[in-house]
């Protein structure tokens, strides 16, 4: 009987442990937070752009020097979606920007801003939900995101109905709009993804392993249900799933030197891709610094994608 009940205890001590250990990463790894602490920052572990910081900061600056009109839009679970847009004098097209995991369209797209605007293209910079001015308590990495990215491109249709528009996402926010690619998709003509993922899971799971050393076998079926209980969504949903029904072109990016994501994701997402699609693969690239490594070759396939279908139907 002793036995009986030690092993009761250990297994509850087990679970307790677990689920506890579980719903630790799952703050940490989806709950809005203090972007001023960790805005730009991958799970459980610094960005890669730190590197950077003069063009980030650049960007910030080039950014507060234009005017921008603010818009809100209601999530279809309810909270205020926030963006702002940056109109293009003659703009030939509207790009709307979605940025990753706890940070912003000046630190995810820095350079990339005044280069598409300098080339006649109006900005959407949106906050995606859980971050910035947009609502939201848990960030659901891509899934509900790509249900909002839709909404964005419905209101931009209705207000500048005879623009055409492009879905630029990067890491988190390239599941968005991949997520998004076989939604209905107001005048949107193609989808750029930069460093983007396969499902939640697979993310997390990587990130697990990567972080701790350890295999994510046992903890992600109880991160899973955190995720269930308080976010609502599936987190083996997949891009895949979503692209093999797009008929949207997709431009694929991503660097071989990825640390954060690996590019395999990304390889897998393109040989999904049902519509037209191209893949760029970045030598020396790390995790959202691939414009900045290989900026010609990146800036010269960017804008041959945007210009090819700026005008398609």
């Amino acid at each position: 009987m002793v036995v009986l009940y030690l092993g009761i205890a250990l297994i509850a001590l087990f679970l307790i442990t677990v689920s506890v250990v579980s719903f630790a990463f799952f703050i940490v790894s989806s709950k809005r937070m203090n972007p001023k602490k960790y805005v730009g920052a991958s799970v459980l572990g610094p960005s890669p752009r730190a590197k950077y910081k003069k063009e980030l900061l650049e960007a910030f600056d080039w950014v507060q020097k234009k005017p921008c009109t603010e818009f809100t839009i209601r999530s279809n679970d309810g909270l205020n979606l926030h963006a702002r847009l940056l109109k293009s004098p003659n703009p030939v097209g509207c790009v709307m920007l979605f940025h990753g995991f706890r940070s912003s369209p000046e630190r995810d797209f820095n350079i990339m801003i005044p280069f598409l605007y300098e080339n006649n293209y109006s900005l959407l910079l949106v906050d995606v939900r859980a971050h910035g001015k947009s609502g939201g308590r848990y960030m659901t990495y891509g899934v509900k995101e790509g249900e909002d990215c839709a909404l964005w491109a419905n209101e931009l249709s209705k207000r500048f109905p005879a623009l055409p528009l492009f879905a630029f996402g990067t890491s988190m926010g390239a599941a968005t709009v991949m997520f998004a690619s076989d939604k209905p998709l107001a005048n949107v003509k193609g989808i750029i993804a930069d460093c983007g993922f396969t499902s939640p899971w697979d993310v997390l799971a990587f990130s697990w392993r990567r972080k701790m050393r350890t295999s994510p076998k046992l903890i992600m079926p109880f991160i899973s249900i955190w995720i269930r209980l308080l976010c609502g969504y599936n987190p083996k949903r997949r891009t895949a799933d979503r692209l093999k029904n797009t008929k949207v072109p997709c431009f694929f990016i991503h660097g071989k030197t990825d640390a954060t994501i690996p590019y395999a994701m990304t390889v897998e997402n393109s040989g999904a891709c049902a519509a037209w699609h191209k893949l760029l693969l970045v030598e020396n690239g790390e995790h959202c610094t691939n414009f900045i490594v290989a900026n010609e070759e990146y800036c010269q396939e960017l804008l041959s994608f945007l210009k090819r279908y700026e005008h398609e139907s």
